[in-house]
């Protein structure tokens, strides 16, 4: 068994280290919203992308507008979920 001040040491060390646990899991949170509209956007834009592969003509220029689109937003996306990825690093 430790000592009372031991004891009374680490549940300090607890206490403030709390903030950095819950910044963390507010983060992971971030983290998993972004990952999940990144998995969607790809979907959709692969969707496009088959759907426009069924026909043997060019594809209508709103649809190759849509997967450009996409495609910058998808970077976008990408682009914030590693400025969150660097933020978590110590």
């Amino acid at each position: 068994m430790g000592s009372v001040g031991g004891v009374a040491r680490r549940l300090l060390e607890w206490y403030l280290d709390r903030p950095c646990r819950a910044r963390y899991a507010s983060l992971q949170r971030a983290m998993d919203k972004l990952e999940a509209l990144l998995d969607r956007l790809k979907t959709r834009q692969r969707d496009l992308i088959m759907e426009a592969a069924q026909y043997n003509t060019m594809p209508a220029d709103s649809t190759l507008k849509r997967i450009a689109e996409l495609e910058n937003v998808i970077a976008a996306v990408e682009a914030v979920a590693d400025e969150e990825r660097g933020r978590r690093r110590p």
